[in-house]
């Protein structure tokens, strides 16, 4: 289906179209989770999360919120308020149960790893080490969403967020200014609070809190509605401002270009960064990010460039692509920890994983039709 376009070249869906502009830069945002994920490359020092106060997770989760939008908008219209919450339903148990296939796939990916180098040290970081201490409590911990492992840790805030949606759709299609107050003092309780869910056996809370990070859905929910009845104006003060913004922040995370030695560690006590709890620091560069991208439209831009439909590809098929991103991240890990950063290892690592990625997004989209927004994003 043809799209519709926007004054600042982002593409607007039509009645029953894709958003393609989110599919291209969901796939951008799988490629950086994948890069990022592998810890100390060359190239993952290269990712915007280096140049900014917000990465990936941010613009991944304000997708998300944008993804539900546009697939459930007509639903929701409709007033389809049973089939909406059975879909999303099925939804969160679908993202459930792929986390606990991921995370045992990932325990049993690092566990080989560490037999076959003997780096024990493998099985000792990002919460596995439960699995060789407790393997029952690991087992039960990570079925009941108690435990979760470093890099593996976002599906279950997706599984909370799906039980959030329905609320957030159905106010937000008329009364968008009421349902963005509530999310947002829903936002200030849980940092207030704080209000997150604890973690078993190990004390502690989720890495990331949902009664937080629903901000950003919120937001996403209430722009989506905004694209599906026609498109949404930037104006060139907004534009500035978050030009100004993200400028700003880029200057300060890379000490200021190698000239403010310190500046970065300085910034970062001095806003709220945290990232459980969506710091305002990463949420109002986030969203400066997103504006920027949007209103410059950069992503007509890289329209006729060979790189547009590979990412695209990706981004269509976003929840088996995650999938994908977490096993191969998980076994760069094993091999850059064992075998440390030789420069063509860093090259080899992550040009063969996109390279994957790739592949599996074209063998996806010769056996079917793209998958529904709501469906290609966690």
């Amino acid at each position: 289906m043809g799209d519709q376009r926007t004054g600042s070249g982002e593409a607007t869906p039509a009645a029953a179209g894709r958003l393609h502009g989110i599919d291209f830069w969901r796939g951008v945002i799988l490629c950086t989770i994948f890069v990022n994920h592998v810890p100390g490359t060359l190239f993952e020092r290269l990712t915007f999360k280096n140049f900014g106060l917000s990465d990936s997770s941010e613009a991944f989760v304000f997708i998300a919120g944008l993804s539900l939008a546009l697939a459930y908008g007509r639903r929701v219209f409709a007033g389809e308020r049973a089939a909406v919450v059975t879909s999303l339903a099925r939804r969160a148990v679908k993202l459930y149960g792929t986390h606990v296939g991921l995370s045992l796939a990932g325990a049993a990916i690092f566990a080989a790893g560490a037999m076959a180098t003997g780096n024990a040290d493998l099985m000792q970081e990002q919460g596995r080490d439960l699995v060789v201490d407790d393997p029952v409590g690991a087992l039960v911990g990570l079925f009941s969403l108690g435990h979760q492992f470093g890099y593996f840790n976002i599906l279950p805030m997706y599984v909370v967020l799906m039980g959030l949606a329905p609320a957030m759709l159905f106010v937000g299609r008329s009364r968008p200014r009421l349902m963005l107050a509530g999310s947002f003092g829903l936002y200030a309780l849980s940092r207030a609070a704080p209000l997150n869910v604890p973690t078993w056996p190990m004390s502690g809370s989720w890495f990331f809190d949902p009664f937080a990070w629903q901000v950003l859905v919120a937001i996403g929910i209430a722009i989506g509605f905004r694209l599906r009845r026609g498109g949404l104006a930037v104006g060139r003060l907004p534009l500035a401002c978050a030009g100004l913004v993200v400028a700003a922040a880029a200057f300060c995370t890379t000490d200021g270009l190698g000239t403010c030695p310190g500046l970065d560690e300085t910034v970062r006590a001095l806003v709220d960064t945290d990232k459980t709890m969506l710091g305002l620091g990463r949420l109002v560069h986030a969203l400066s990010l997103a504006l920027c991208v949007y209103g410059l439209g950069v992503a007509k831009l890289v329209q006729s460039t060979f790189v547009y439909k590979p990412l695209l590809l990706i981004g269509q098929h976003g929840l088996p692509m995650f999938g994908l991103t977490a096993i191969l991240s998980a076994i760069g890990q094993v091999v850059v920890e064992s075998y440390g950063h030789p420069p063509l290892l860093d090259v080899a690592i992550t040009g063969g994983g996109l390279a994957v990625m790739i592949c599996a997004a074209q063998a996806l989209s010769r056996r079917s039709v793209p998958l529904p927004l709501a469906v290609a994003a966690p």
